[in-house]
This record gives C-alpha cells, structure tokens and sequence, in this order.
C-alpha cells in the first residue's frame, strides 16, 4: 500500500468515527428533550405569567423579556414546556450534559447584557429554578 492511500484510508476513518459520534450524541440530546417534553402540558408565556404574577407583582414586558432571554439563550425546542419550577441542575441538566456545558453562564450574560444589570457570582449560585431565576432578574432591575 502507498503512504498516500494509508493516510486518506485514516482520514476516512476518523471522519466516519466523528460523523457517528455527533449522529450519537445528537439523537441522546432529542431523546433527553423528548423525556423533558414527556407527560408535560404546553404552556404558554401568559399561563406562565399568571402563574408568577399570583406570587409577586412583576412587569408583564419585563417576564415576557426575561422568558424569551431564557428561550433564546436554551434554544432547544423547549418553549412552551418550561416552567417555573423547573431546577436548572437537574430538570434540565440535558442542557449542560448534552448540549452546552457554559451555557448557564452565558444565560447570565445574556440577561446581564439584555437587562443592563449585573449579576454577582454569588448570586447566581443561589439561582436553583426558573422562577429563582425571574426574581432575581426582576429584583435587580426594580
């Protein structure tokens, strides 16, 4: 065999391990959305806001922002399926596991960007759901 098709048999090689490992991780990440999206009613950010606002007074622009932030940022199909309980370490732990293991940090800089506020470390630790989440971000900005 020539030195030059024992490299192209190589690339091909590795190319196809790569191809089906993507292939593999993209149908566990539907299957983990699928699981999330399981037994759970659609809701709409209205529902979602009526939910909140029984709670404490909040701005329906400011939720409808802070929600679609949240959307944007996790943009995996989950609109309509989140809610206000979800704990961001283990409801949606696909989301780091799966898809994007900096994204909570990047959630956080998006509100901080889109909210012009600033969100200290400490408090973003103590963020453990969605509606933890909201508060904060409502908190920072009243």
């Amino acid at each position: 065999m020539s030195k030059f098709l024992i490299i192209t048999l190589f690339i091909s090689i590795s190319i196809a391990y790569f191809v089906f490992r993507y292939l593999r991780f993209k149908r566990k990440l539907k299957n983990e959305i699928e699981n999330y999206k399981k037994n759970r009613e659609y809701f709409s950010i209205e529902k979602l806001y009526e939910e909140l606002n029984d709670e404490i007074f909040i701005k329906k622009d400011l939720f409808y922002n802070i929600i679609n932030c949240i959307y944007e940022e996790f943009d995996l199909g989950i609109a309509g399926y989140l809610r206000l309980d979800d704990n961001l370490a283990t409801d949606l732990s696909f989301i780091w596991k799966f898809y994007d293991e900096m994204k909570d940090i990047e959630l956080i800089e998006a509100l901080e960007s889109n909210f012009n506020i600033k969100i200290s470390n400490i408090d973003a630790e103590n963020v453990k759901t969605v509606r933890d989440l909201i508060y904060l971000v409502n908190r920072k900005i009243v």
